[in-house]
């Protein structure tokens, strides 16, 4: 998903307003901003805040832990990587261009997040993982947009009943989605597997398939 934010630079700023976005930014971004006074120098500042701040908003990483770097070429990056965005700050004349581009959001249980194996799983999809509990609250995130994809990685003692899941896989089918067990097989609906413990994935304008062999690869679930 590709997101474009373009700012209308109006007026100068103060030497205070000036003071107060200097305090955003971490002495390493400071470093790399254009000489002081410069012709860039404003609007590099400027368009490095309103990058935290946007990136802030869309990942709910606070603002103190996300720097702006750059590369050799000098193109922005941003860290943590794990954040997997893409960005541009560029600017013509008063106007202020920031694209930001991420791979989608996946909706994974807390818990699951800060287990190794499936963190380590996460990463390797390129998706930004979302903090979101529970099953019937994934599927909402996936219904509204927030998220493009859902997974639950099974675990001893945890299952999904047919009672838990039988409306959101067919609410993620009417809005052209998937939803499967993480072997990629349908949630049964029949039979003495109703209690499903083999875990599941749900997608939603992202390929099912490919996401599938990708939180498989570190071995069989």
């Amino acid at each position: 998903m590709v997101k474009v934010y373009i700012f209308e630079l109006t007026q100068s700023i103060s030497d205070k307003e000036e003071s107060y976005l200097l305090s955003e930014l971490d002495s390493s971004e400071i470093k790399t901003l254009p000489q002081q006074g410069g012709e860039k120098f404003e609007v590099s500042l400027i368009g490095k805040v309103l990058t935290k701040k946007i990136v802030s908003d869309e990942t709910h990483v606070s603002k103190k832990n996300i720097l702006i770097g750059k590369t050799k070429l000098g193109k922005p990056v941003i860290k943590p990587t794990n954040l997997n965005f893409d960005i541009s700050i560029s600017h013509s004349g008063n106007y202020l261009v920031i694209g930001i581009c991420d791979n989608g959001k996946i909706a994974v249980s807390p818990r699951q997040i800060k287990d190794p194996v499936f963190g380590e799983s996460i990463r390797r999809t390129g998706l930004v993982a979302a903090e979101v509990s529970a099953l019937t609250p994934k599927i909402c995130a996936i219904l509204r947009g927030e998220v493009q994809s859902a997974v639950y990685f099974p675990q001893d003692g945890q299952s999904a009943a047919l009672w838990d899941y039988a409306a959101g896989v067919l609410l993620v089918q009417e809005f052209g989605g998937r939803i499967s067990s993480l072997c990629g097989a349908d949630l049964p609906f029949r039979g003495a597997d109703i209690i499903h413990k083999k875990g599941w994935l749900a997608t939603r304008e992202i390929d099912h398939t490919q996401l599938l062999a990708c939180l498989n690869s570190l071995g069989e679930l």
